[in-house]
């Protein structure tokens, strides 16, 4: 189902689903890029802290790694909302070259036009691809636990039904490479917030505060005690309750602090680490 490909030095998964539905998405990996440090090497990231002209080369790289022209790209600024925004050609360019530039406090971005990249930044939070063949969407929707809790992947899931005029069942979905349970330890009030979303309303409040959560009995500990989150199975739990069959979702289960030399880990960096991006875009003239 995925393969890893090198190109321009660049190391990158594809998904062997995408390409069958005529899409081109995947993630990259940390490897192939200028970066040093901690940014080490392929950071996506503008906002972390990493010298601009690195990230820069580096996201040239990235576009020439996928034959494409980095001006068709579309960042945005994640802020960890719910908010999910359509984007077109006119969009291209956006966040590329200037954080400031970048889709404003959006951590979800879908497109229906052939040659819009989308692109989001990710270090440990779950990334979600989402496409759907028959009517050309895909979606890109970034999913840390603030977002999961507000919802963010069935609210996508419920934008791409309504503007387009599909079914769920004929969407698919892909689950990128995020912290694992073995090594995402929140607190009780955390995972309550995350868990009370799988059944709450799609457009659920993207700053509701896990401290007014109740902990949920079957975690199985006291309020104010520390838990092991399963944050990508609480995205696919999200994506069954919006209707998205099981047959219809690949988890790729790779934590991203197990394998923090292939991915960027926000957790195993100790807060300071660069990025690395889903990606999904239509191409213009096919596969």
């Amino acid at each position: 189902m995925w393969h890893i490909r090198e190109s321009h030095g660049v190391k990158y998964l594809l998904s062997d689903s995408a390409l069958a539905g005529g899409f081109v998405a995947g993630f990259t990996t940390r490897l192939g890029g200028v970066s040093s440090l901690s940014y080490s090497s392929l950071n996506l990231g503008l906002h972390v802290g990493d010298a601009r002209e690195r990230v820069i080369t580096n996201r040239r790289r990235f576009a020439a790694a996928l034959g494409v022209d980095l001006g068709c790209m579309v960042f945005a600024e994640q802020v960890h909302s719910n908010r999910v925004e359509i984007v077109n050609t006119q969009h291209c360019g956006m966040g590329v070259l200037e954080q400031e530039t970048a889709v404003s406090k959006t951590d979800g971005l879908i497109t229906s036009e052939a040659g819009v990249m989308l692109v989001l930044t990710f270090a440990d939070c779950v990334p979600v691809i989402l496409f759907e063949p028959e009517s050309s969407v895909a979606a890109v929707v970034h999913a840390g636990w603030r977002g999961t809790a507000a919802s963010i992947v069935r609210t996508a899931v419920s934008l791409i039904t309504a503007r387009f005029k599909v079914s769920p069942i004929s969407i698919r979905a892909l689950i990128g490479p995020s912290i694992g349970q073995c090594c995402y330890e929140v607190s009780c009030e955390v995972a309550a917030s995350v868990r009370s979303a799988r059944l709450a309303p799609a457009a659920g409040d993207a700053e509701r505060s896990g401290e007014q959560a109740q902990c949920p009995r079957d975690i199985g500990v006291e309020p104010g005690r520390r838990v092991r989150l399963d944050l990508a199975s609480e995205n696919v739990a999200q994506l069954l309750d919006a209707g998205v069959p099981s047959r219809n979702i690949e988890h790729l289960k790779t934590c991203t602090s197990c394998h923090s030399d292939l991915f960027f880990s926000h957790r195993a960096g100790r807060g300071t680490t660069g990025r690395f991006a889903a990606f999904a875009y239509i191409p213009l003239e096919g596969l």
